[in-house]
């Protein structure tokens, strides 16, 4: 790593998330563009919220089932999964 890259680190830590809270529609998110479909987070779910598609790829099919624990997020290798944060009146 480049130290331009290390001294940026901290500063690309603050951006906001992509997802802002009037287009949250789910508690959680997979980046597709980083996941590689390994099934970790399949595996790990206590509360069964990802599957897998016909094609093998890992999407989040029960959304209503999460209960932000994190385990998905901290297993992910490519830390493709977000956990986003409750809306304002929600629990």
């Amino acid at each position: 790593m480049t130290e331009t890259a290390i001294a940026k680190g901290p500063s690309l830590l603050k951006k906001k998330t992509p997802f802002p809270e009037e287009m949250r529609t789910e508690p959680i998110d997979i980046f597709e563009a980083w996941c590689k479909h390994c099934g970790l987070c399949a595996a790990f779910c206590p509360a069964e919220v990802f599957a897998f598609s016909e094609t093998g790829k890992v999407f989040v099919a029960h959304p209503e089932n999460c209960k932000q624990c994190g385990i998905c997020a901290n297993i992910c290798p490519d830390m493709a999964i977000l956990l986003l944060p409750k809306k304002r009146g929600e629990e």
